[in-house]
């Protein structure tokens, strides 16, 4: 049994006692109270995804001058009366996605008013539970502002305006289960935003938006509604401001919108909807909504554009009409829209780009291509856009880039072509952008990159042009990119890297080169990457490395350097890399020591492929406390002691899928935190699953090839 006291906060959070804010993901079985004690400087904690047999006041002793508790995605044998009694300056209270396990034989317990005792001055109350509810317990949060309800048929319900004593709420959200009370929302006349999300009701009560006239924002987000929503449920909500209806199944008509002429934010996104026995959506009802500044339209079932759909929407700033069924849009389709700022049009089937779309946009800001089917752009596309800052031309079939494209775009900002057919660039087309921070070129059909192609673009922070056709790179073609942080080249057909080819990278701190058919990696090459955080060099054809590579790279945490053909590899390689969480490494050829991984003290996540020479021992692992997450492949599991995973008290996931076990001692297991196990069953002996899935119910899971 796993079990949270106040030991494993010592060991895990140094400066304890003056810590303010604390966040526990551990997966506890048990809990000791007295843990929290003399912690009065804290004023937040996260206690998440543990089961508990009981929790009570004692356990949150000490914590008087917390202010926000949140205990989310928690199971409870059982919540003691009072447990929140000692938190008198308690504001925040999250109790969603927590549970009940309830032996055989008792009461299912209720949340009612004794449990929360002590704490009637909360602001915030989230009770997305899936605990049952007595709503009486509400009535005596007098101050609270904000309050998220999950609402199950096992709740009780003393009378159906539970709610009509919160008189200060402006934020309520509401997830219910086929439980809708009509007079639910009765008396909240100073709501402000209301969201009825993850729920399948038979009908939207026309009293729950009654006298609703401070109403601003109200959102319908994954909602299954059983009869149509009448448009006269809206009729008080003259102040609504924002609108949204967000992967929802349901029947509306859209003649409701001519009574929000307030609206300034409307969004159906992914929705299987709109009017009864009609698919269509009408966009004569939107056009009319003249104070909008946000539209979304996504994936709306749209079928063709008036000219004049957004004739009257002088103020709109954001518009998106992407993943509809449209084939061309009418070239006058945007031209009163001279106030944009983003517009996507992403994910349409048009067979050709107007130019005429952005003439006189002069605000545009934010534009969106991905996955318009066009393998040519004008090349007077953008000469209106000044301001642009973020342009994307993914998943396209562009095949060529125009010179002068890109003219006079001297804020852009972020530029992508990721996925397209180009196979070239010409010299150039980048110049005068020098705002750009971002450009990625990945899985094209790039071969070779001219030596001076990134020149004077030096605020560039991200560089991407991994899964090209790119044969080598100039020893000079990263020169004044002063500020690169990202830079990725891999999964191309890099022969070799110069020594000096990232020598000016000083900010760098992710670089990708793996996947290139390099065979060896020049000692120096990442010295003056000082600041390297993540490194892959993994799948190329590396038979030796130098065990001072990185000796200079002592900030790395991410060191991907797996199927590889290293000759020798021990704890030499790793000395100076205390810093490293994830490791990916495999044994081709090279002699495995049981101590190659004793400096690794922070090693968090690892992937070790023993290529089925590796026979592990009780040492391997034992320097490896913090470890959470371990994969193993191709290991001779046959000579493991039962004594391997001792010491790993932090493990929560363990990956055995990929190795051929006949027979796993269960005992090996015990005393670990985990909470997913997998294994490859084809080569199990007899009995021996029914004994692991006994042994580890719920966590395991069994693979076949």
């Amino acid at each position: 049994m796993v079990v949270f006291n106040r030991n494993y906060l010592e060991e895990n959070y140094p400066n304890l006692t003056n810590l303010e804010e604390i966040k526990i993901e551990t997966h506890f079985e048990s809990i000791e109270n007295g843990a929290f004690k003399g912690l009065s400087n804290l004023k937040s904690l996260h206690f998440h995804q543990n089961r508990f047999e009981s929790i009570s006041s004692e356990f949150l002793e000490g914590l008087k001058n917390l202010t926000s508790l949140n205990l989310s995605e928690n199971m409870f044998g059982k919540i003691e009366p009072g447990v929140f009694s000692n938190l008198k300056n308690l504001e925040s209270l999250e109790l969603d996605e927590t549970g009940l396990e309830t032996k055989e034989g008792t009461e299912t317990q209720i949340l009612d008013v004794p449990i929360f005792n002590g704490v009637e001055n909360l602001k915030k109350l989230n009770l997305a539970t899936l605990i049952p509810k007595n709503f009486a317990l509400l009535s005596s949060f007098k101050n609270l502002k904000e309050l998220h309800l999950g609402i199950g048929r096992e709740d009780k319900f003393e009378k159906e305006d539970a709610l009509s004593s919160l008189k200060n709420l402006t934020i309520l959200s509401i997830a219910t289960d086929e439980v809708n009370p009509p007079g639910l929302l009765d008396g909240l006349d100073n709501l402000e935003e209301f969201k009825l999300w993850n729920s399948n009701i038979e009908c939207f009560p026309a009293r729950w938006l009654q006298n609703k006239n401070k109403l601003k924002r109200l959102i319908f987000e994954g909602i299954y509604i059983e009869n149509k929503i009448e448009g006269n449920v809206f009729k008080d909500c003259q102040s609504l401001e924002s609108l949204c209806f967000i992967r929802d199944q349901i029947k509306i008509e859209l003649e409701f919108l001519s009574l929000l002429s307030s609206l300034k934010v409307l969004k159906f996104d992914m929705n299987s909807y709109i009017s009864e026995g009609d698919t269509k959506f009408d966009l004569k009802l939107i056009s009319q909504l003249k104070n909008l500044e946000e539209l979304y339209l996504n994936m709306s079932r749209i079928e063709e554009f008036d000219e004049n759909t957004f004739g009257e929407m002088k103020n709109l700033k954001i518009l998106d009409i992407s993943n509809n069924g449209v084939t061309s849009l009418p070239s006058k389709l945007f031209d009163k829209l001279e106030n944009l700022e983003e517009l996507d049009i992403s994910l349409l089937d048009l067979e050709t780009i107007d130019s005429k779309w952005f003439e006189n946009k002069k605000k545009l800001k934010k534009l969106n291509l991905d996955q318009v089917p066009v393998k040519n752009i004008p090349i007077d596309l953008l000469k209106d856009c000044s301001m642009l800052e973020y342009l994307c031309l993914d998943n396209m079939q562009l095949i060529s880039l125009d010179q002068g494209l890109f003219a006079g775009l001297s804020f852009l900002q972020t530029l992508k072509f990721n996925y397209n057919n180009i196979t070239s660039i010409g010299p150039g087309i980048f110049h005068g952008l020098r705002s750009l921070k971002t450009l990625q070129f990945n899985y094209n059909k790039i071969t070779s990159i001219d030596s001076k192609q990134f020149n004077g673009l030096t605020e560039l922070e991200e560089l991407l042009f991994a899964g090209n056709q790119i044969e080598s790179i100039d020893p000079n073609q990263f020169n004044g990119l002063d500020n690169l942080i990202n830079l990725n080249f891999e999964s191309n057909q890099i022969s070799n890297f110069d020594k000096n080819i990232f020598s000016g990278l000083l900010k760098l701190k992710t670089l990708e080169i793996g996947k290139n058919i390099v065979s060896q990696l020049p000692l120096g090459i990442f010295d003056s990457c000082t600041k390297l955080e993540v490194l892959h060099i993994d799948n190329m054809e590396m038979s030796s490395i130098d065990f001072r590579l990185l000796e200079k790279n002592t900030k790395l945490k991410i060191l991907h350097m797996n199927e590889n053909s290293f000759e020798l590899l021990d704890k030499s390689f790793f000395k100076n890399l205390i810093l490293l969480q994830e490791l990916r490494m495999s044994c081709e050829r090279f002699e495995f020591k049981d101590d190659i991984f004793d400096d690794l003290v922070q090693l968090v996540r690892l992937e070790l492929n023993g290529k089925s020479r590796v026979s592990l021992k009780s040492r391997t692992f034992k320097s490896l406390s913090n470890l959470n997450s371990l994969e193993l492949a191709n290991i001779n599991f046959e000579d493991s002691e039962n004594d391997l995973f001792k010491g790993l008290k932090n493990l929560l996931f363990l990956d055995l899928a990929n190795n051929k076990i006949k027979e796993l001692n269960p005992e090996m297991l015990h005393g670990l935190r985990l909470n997913y196990i997998s294994i490859n069953q084809d080569e199990l002996k007899e009995g021996q699953k029914e004994i692991l899935k006994k042994e580890f119910e719920g966590i395991i899971e069994f693979k076949s090839n």
